[in-house]
């Protein structure tokens, strides 16, 4: 097995699946706590439309 690790880019599926499994009831559970944060901010950065 190689040592290395390689890393992307992000891509909109990226998100899709960030968004299901740490912000959806489903993915993370009924009571998730990720601080006073948008759930949109991620996306928002990812479109370029962030403030």
């Amino acid at each position: 097995m190689s040592d290395e690790i390689a890393l992307r880019h992000v891509t909109a599926e990226d998100l899709d699946l960030y968004e299901r499994e740490f912000i959806g009831q489903d993915g993370y559970g009924v009571h998730p706590w990720s601080g006073l944060r948008s759930a949109a901010g991620p996306r928002r950065r990812f479109d370029g439309t962030a403030k």
